[in-house]
């Protein structure tokens, strides 16, 4: 039978293997462009050359193929693919205008300074696609790699 300090030791391993599996934030440099790259979904997120408070950088979303006839049932127009994404860092949640591009099965989302400036500090990102996807992304990490793309 195991004893209380040994089952303490057995938990406290098994956590701290769980958080360190769980990954880090990278920076990578795709076609010319600095990005921090999230470490569970890949998440690309980077800093536009002109920001201002009310667009200061984007996140693109890697979708699947067979994801795209359902988000393109959500656009704003048929005529544009523009859809309405939840974005939400910390309990702080926008809708943002996303891009559909279906050619690198991406969408495009811009976000404001008060989001990246809860990415570099907060604890989760939820990214709400309109088809029902939700991608939870935790921060841990997250300050150092976007410090790395401000200071580009």
């Amino acid at each position: 039978m195991l004893t209380r300090p040994t089952l303490m030791a057995l938990l406290l391993l098994v956590t701290s293997t769980l958080v360190q599996a769980s990954g880090n934030w990278t920076n990578e440099t795709l076609d010319g462009t600095l990005m921090a790259i999230t470490p569970l979904y890949k998440l690309q997120v980077y800093q536009i050359e002109r920001a201002n408070e009310a667009v200061w950088g984007k996140i693109n979303i890697p979708v699947q193929a067979d994801q795209l006839p359902e988000l393109h049932k959500h656009r704003k127009s048929p005529n544009f693919p523009f859809i309405d994404v939840g974005v939400e860092v910390d309990k702080y949640y926008r809708t943002a205008q996303g891009h559909i591009h279906d050619d690198r099965n991406l969408v495009t989302v811009e976000i404001d300074r008060r989001h990246w400036d809860g990415l570099k500090k907060g604890s989760q990102l939820i990214i709400s696609l309109p088809d029902g996807t939700q991608l939870k992304e935790s921060l841990r990490g997250s300050g150092a790699a976007l410090r790395t793309i401000e200071r580009r």
